[in-house]
């Protein structure tokens, strides 16, 4: 089992809708993040839609790991000003642990 914690737990029912019928035609997504030892988890940071549309489908996600050094770029890339520059490891980790809480969490069986 992969557990995958999403950086925010929101996302727009008819957005998912879209992504879950473009994925039927694209196939498995590709998820940037890394592996959070604490949380026995891969720290998704990007891609709630994706996750979510991928698990209706019945897909497996390709966890791709980010260097750390590298987390704000990718997140600023997909979701604009969620991290900034000086934030900390501790600063993502209370955003994964809080969406993890409210509902962004998702596990999937290894295939």
């Amino acid at each position: 089992m992969t557990t995958v914690i999403l950086l925010h737990a929101n996302y727009d029912e008819e957005h998912l809708k879209e992504v879950v019928s473009e994925m039927q035609t694209m196939g498995t997504p590709v998820i940037r993040g890394f592996y959070c030892e604490c949380f026995g988890a891969f720290l998704a940071l990007e891609g709630c839609h994706r996750i979510r549309a991928a698990k209706q489908l019945g897909l497996v996600p390709v966890f791709e790991e980010v260097e750390f050094e590298d987390v704000t770029e990718v997140v600023n890339d997909v979701c604009e000003g969620i991290l900034e520059d000086d934030d900390t490891f501790e600063t993502i980790i209370d955003r994964a642990v809080n969406s993890a809480n409210h509902g962004g969490m998702v596990e999937f069986e290894d295939e």
